[in-house]
């Protein structure tokens, strides 16, 4: 069933909470029907829609991928800039779109082009008093580095999915503002204060930024591992076991970027849970605190990229 203004699948399974059905997905109704008015954020800008389409494409190409991008200038032009920076670090320029997509590979073309094109929907946001859709954008792309780092240190999972799964974690936390910007101004502020951030929202809205992620995602229709990321990124461990990887990365990822208080950091996941994730992925502190040490500059080079 698809999700729509009129239609959510109800179901009551014993001793849960009811769950709402968008898509093939199963979620909170408290989150389904935090979404359900927010239309702006619910659309996915147009060429985003299309990349995700050509990623779930078993018959997609390299030129209709091309076509796409450089449909968006802003989007080729992001594209052509990461392709030829430090953070990729290629030994011969790449002038154009399709030879960035042969040389980067149409996988991690694709996984960037939906990146870039989430941009300009955390820019537009407004989280709290405190602090805008730029300190969101910024901790996303924060965890989106260290998480692409760390998949690089551990080889367990590909980084530039892990990269894409860094921009995407907290998505949840866009549709919050809209619907609910007394309540979750009240939630940072006590967050800040020093309440966890997940207790305080179930406090305050009946449901948290990983459940609305989940259904916000699911409206999407992005893949199940992003979804799954989004809903699971502060509880690796309840997640299944082929995703586990995946989630366990960005875990630490934001875990790592929350102590640097890199922009909005005050959801940071942290405590037992960071060193169970450290622990499944056969990571020691020492590779960690080298990861983290060099954080900051690989940030300020993907934000030259994305600005």
């Amino acid at each position: 069933m698809n999700y729509n203004e009129s239609n959510l699948g109800i179901v009551q399974p014993p001793n849960a909470s009811p769950t709402a059905t968008i898509g093939a997905t199963s979620v909170p109704v408290a989150a389904a029907e935090l979404i359900r008015g927010v239309s702006e954020i619910r659309a996915l800008p147009e060429v985003a829609q299309k990349v995700r389409d050509i990623a779930a494409d078993p018959k997609g190409t390299v030129a209709d991928l091309a076509e796409i991008i450089t449909s968006d200038p802003a989007l080729a032009s992001k594209l052509l800039k990461l392709a030829n920076s430090a953070f990729y670090g290629l030994p011969t320029r790449v002038a154009c779109v399709r030879r960035a997509i042969v040389v980067l590979g149409f996988k991690t073309v694709q996984n960037l082009a939906l990146a870039g094109a989430l941009c300009g929907i955390f820019r537009g946001a407004r989280i709290s008093p405190t602090f805008t859709g730029y300190d969101l954008w910024k901790h996303c792309l924060g965890v989106a580095v260290a998480a692409r780092k760390i998949a690089k240190a551990t080889g367990a999972v590909d980084p530039d999915e892990e990269f894409l799964a860094g921009i995407t974690h907290d998505v949840g936390l866009l549709a919050i503002p809209d619907a609910r910007p007394e309540a979750l101004a009240a939630v940072v502020t006590a967050a800040e204060q020093g309440t966890c951030f997940l207790a305080a929202e179930r406090e305050a809205l009946g449901t948290d930024h990983t459940e609305v992620g989940l259904a916000l995602t699911s409206v999407w229709r992005f893949p199940e591992h992003l979804r799954l990321i989004c809903r699971y990124h502060h509880a690796p461990v309840e997640a299944a076991d082929a995703s586990a990887p995946l989630i366990h990365t960005v875990h630490l990822a934001d875990g790592m970027c929350g102590r640097k208080r890199i922009g909005m950091h005050v959801m940071r996941s942290d405590g037992p849970a960071c060193a169970e994730s450290r622990e499944a992925l056969g990571l020691r502190d020492a590779d960690l605190a080298e990861i983290a040490g060099k954080l900051a500059e690989d940030i300020q080079e993907a934000e030259r990229v994305f600005s």
